[in-house]
């Protein structure tokens, strides 16, 4: 009952977000389901998988480097471009995968 008041306290919107990023798992005391929402940075951006749309986001190897940032590549994301307010945030999901 409390997950669907919580559901209900938060704009429709922001609804739909976590039922669509939540998931059931066994983490709870005694092996009680617990319910789960991964909204992490993630979660802002969708991705863009259509050649003909520009991504706004991604990954930039020799930056992080020069940057002499710690971790791959993969754990930075960077604006590729000037975002303007209110524009989708765009990454390919893709990248994830080289």
């Amino acid at each position: 009952p409390s997950y669907r008041r919580f559901l209900a306290s938060i704009p429709a919107h922001l609804a739909c977000d976590v039922i669509q990023w939540a998931y059931v798992a066994n983490l709870g005391k005694g092996g009680r389901p617990v319910i789960n929402a991964d909204l992490d940075g993630g979660s802002y951006m969708n991705s863009s998988w259509d050649d003909d749309v520009e991504n706004n986001l991604g990954f930039d190897c020799a930056l992080v480097k020069a940057m002499g940032l710690k971790g791959t590549c993969f754990h930075h994301i960077f604006a590729l471009r000037d975002i303007q307010e209110g524009e989708e945030l765009l990454l390919n999901y893709g990248d994830f995968a080289d």
